[in-house]
This record gives structure tokens, sequence and C-alpha cells, in this order.
């Protein structure tokens, strides 16, 4: 079917376009089925970059197993690896029961138009002043049937590709420095885009945050860079304190990239939770989000 952002990608990747497509004809109605239907975007986007970049594939690995996979995240800008899981995450939601909202659909919406232009440009060798600019989305006539039906249709095309690509799965390893290659010119196409890494990672764990059921916009709920006087006389801002009904911190959560331990960022927010305590808070719980980088 037609889509009103994704034809740029039809030639070279008419499943991703149709999906696109199926998302945009039912963000209004079912904005919750239009954010699962993103996910199957992301999905197959994983799955044909470990094509175009010969990258080693478990055969039954998952979604979120690909994602992880040390030669892929390796090999591709932390960016796109944050905005892919976004998708996975948000989607894995609302595959799973939760509703959804126009919002966040949107926005799982954007986030893969900007795939698709990172698709093109580094795989495709589209230039960027051709790359076409995202559109408001008007609403589609087509019944909540034939819509189905198409997604269906998409469904089992995209699972015949997956076979043909597994029959010549490659096993082998890259090396690190083919990796780091493939990291250079996935970090350039990224750049040429300008996404920021820093605001990627940011917008993501925001959206999070959001899906949980708190309001960042509201200082009863959530603060963020909240300061604190730690232990050792330095002064300290975390990335996020949820307050109670009473205006109590109950908890602080901080994101940090990969290349920091797992055991220091969760130091870090333990001594942020101590900090609120000598300030005459009670902090409930501290909790560390890790994003790949």
């Amino acid at each position: 079917m037609q889509s009103q952002n994704f034809e740029f990608l039809r030639e070279n990747f008419p499943l991703l376009a149709d999906l696109g497509a199926l998302a945009e004809a039912i963000i209004y109605t079912d904005p919750g089925s239009a954010t699962t239907r993103l996910r199957a975007f992301a999905e197959e986007v994983v799955k044909s970059i470990y094509e175009f970049e010969a990258l080693a594939r478990p055969q039954k690995a998952n979604f979120s197993e690909l994602l992880t996979e040390s030669d892929f995240k390796n090999s591709i800008t932390p960016s796109l690896l944050y905005k892919l899981d976004y998708l996975r995450q948000q989607g894995n939601l609302t595959a799973h029961g939760a509703l959804g909202n126009q919002k966040t659909a949107f926005a799982c919406l954007g986030t893969a138009f900007g795939i698709g232009q990172y698709l093109m440009v580094n795989y495709c060798k589209v230039p960027n002043e051709a790359l076409p600019t995202f559109k408001n989305i008007e609403k589609h006539s087509a019944t909540e049937k034939e819509l189905n039906l198409q997604y269906e249709e998409n469904q089992k095309l995209r699972e015949e590709l997956d076979k043909e690509r597994l029959k010549n799965l490659k096993v082998e390893k890259i090396s690190t420095e083919l990796a780091q290659q493939k990291r250079a010119r996935s970090t350039h196409v990224a750049h040429s885009l300008q996404w920021n890494e820093e605001k990627t990672r940011k917008f993501i764990i925001d959206n999070m945050v959001l899906t949980a059921g708190w309001d960042i916009t509201d200082p009863q709920q959530v603060q963020l860079e909240f300061p604190v006087d730690m232990r050792d006389g330095q002064k300290g801002f975390v990335d996020y304190v949820f307050f109670d009904l009473e205006g109590q911190p109950i908890a602080v959560l901080e994101a940090k990239k990969a290349s920091v331990s797992v055991h220091q960022g969760r130091e870090q927010a333990r001594h942020y939770a101590d900090a609120l305590e000598d300030m005459g808070f009670k902090c409930i719980s501290s909790d560390l989000i890790v994003h790949s980088s």
C-alpha cells in the first residue's frame, strides 16, 4: 500500500515501506497496533543490517538477542542502537496488551522514518539532500480488515525473506578492526543526519519514564538533574528523582553509557540515594539504566 512518508524506501526496502504505511494507516485509530508494527519495522531493519554488514547471526536468536550480539553492537553507531531498541521496547509493550497512545506512536513513527533515512544513506548511497522530510499524517480510509490482511501478507513475506537469509548464514566473527571500520562509517552517516548520541539517549530514556506512568514535565512527580550534597563534600546532580504524593523522593535513576561499568553506575546511584537521606529524605530505590556504546 502507498505510504505517506516511507515511499523513499520502496525500491530497496519494500517490506519496510509497507510496514511504515501500515503503521501510518492506523496511527489515529489504533496507536498501540501502529507501535507494534513499528517494532516489526525495527526488527526487519536489524536483520537487513546483519545481511548488509555480513555479520555472524545466531540462527534462533530473538530480536533482543540480535540487538545485543557483540558484532552487531560494535559495528553500528550507538544512536542507531538506541533508536532500534526504543522501537523494540515500545512495541513489546503494545504487543503484550498495553493500549499505547498517539504521542508514543508518533514518536516511534518519526524514529522509524529517521532509521529509514540512515539505511538509504549508508547502504544505498543516497545523498542527504535527496532524502524526503517527514510529513504530517492524514487519516486513512482503508478498513481495519483490509489493513490486517495486508499486515499478515507482509509478515509472511518477511518470514520467507528471513528463511532465505538463514540459508546463507554467516558464522564467523568479524575482527575488532573491521568492526571499528564499520562503526566509523555508521557514525559518519549518523552525524550527517545530525543525530546526537546524548540527545538520542535522553529522548529514549525520557520516553521510557513516560511509558512507566511518570510525567517528566511535572516537577512534583519527577525532577531532572536534581542537586544533592554528596558525603565527600562534592555537589552532585541526579539524572532523575521520583517523588510520591507527599513530595518525598522514592527513587533515583541514573542513565549511563555501557563504557561505564554497571558496578560503578550502581554505586553512583546508591551514593545519590545516601545524599538524599542526609538531606532528610528517605529514598526507597536507586536504579541504573545502561545503554550500549
